[in-house]
């Protein structure tokens, strides 16, 4: 009888033994597939956001002709000739508007909030005014720039022909104002794509902190 006990608790040791087992490999099975529909959710999200970021990155190289072609522009640019736009008292109407456009995009930083002919003459005689808009940060233009630019391009009637037959200066400076002009209008586009990007790229990053943290 003593011995039958004895075996009894014994086998009441492994079956709950067995039971604990059970318990762990369960759980260990449940770890496991619940890693394995992270790793699956972060493969999607990683594929969504690369072809999100494809696309945005698709429409802004559509802007890269207008910004090539500014920098050509800029590049036969000089003092002398940046003197020579300088040296009217009276500008050419086109050119008035298109410096005018320049200058409401604040390349420098230092420019007046008003905007006439006077303080366009002092933003050009900045030392470092070519260098402003060759590393001009495009996407620091806002709405109100864009806005105020777009107005003086309407009022000067300002196209590429009309400015090459007024000023090549002038006409260098328009093709930079026009290609910032373009990317604003594209980036503005995908910023909620771009918006969308990041908020995906924020998810992924929890997913893979969560995934780290599986058993």
């Amino acid at each position: 009888e003593e011995q039958t006990k004895v075996v009894a608790a014994k086998t009441a040791d492994v079956e709950a033994m067995i039971r604990d087992i059970e318990a762990r490999k369960t759980i260990a099975s449940e770890a496991q597939a619940d890693a394995e529909v992270k790793q699956a959710e972060l493969q999607e999200q990683s594929e969504l956001i690369n072809e999100r970021s494809a696309i945005a990155q698709k429409r802004l190289s559509e802007a890269t002709p207008a910004l090539e072609a500014a920098a050509e522009a800029l590049d036969v640019l000089d003092s002398r000739s940046i003197n020579e736009v300088k040296a009217f008292k009276e500008p050419p109407a086109k050119v008035k508007y298109t410096v005018f456009c320049v200058h409401s995009f604040r390349p420098t930083g230092k420019e007046a909030r008003t905007t006439d002919w006077k303080d366009c003459k002092t933003m050009m005689s900045q030392t470092n005014f070519l260098r402003s808009l060759q590393t001009y940060d495009k996407d620091a233009i806002d709405e109100k720039m864009h806005r105020k630019v777009r107005q003086y391009m309407k009022a000067g009637e300002l196209t590429e022909e009309a400015l090459e037959s007024a000023s090549q200066a002038g006409l260098a400076l328009f093709k930079w104002v026009n290609a910032m002009v373009n990317y604003y209008a594209v980036a503005r586009e995908v910023e909620p794509l771009r918006l969308e990007v990041k908020k995906m790229e924020k998810k992924k990053e929890q997913s893979e902190r969560e995934l780290s943290e599986t058993p």
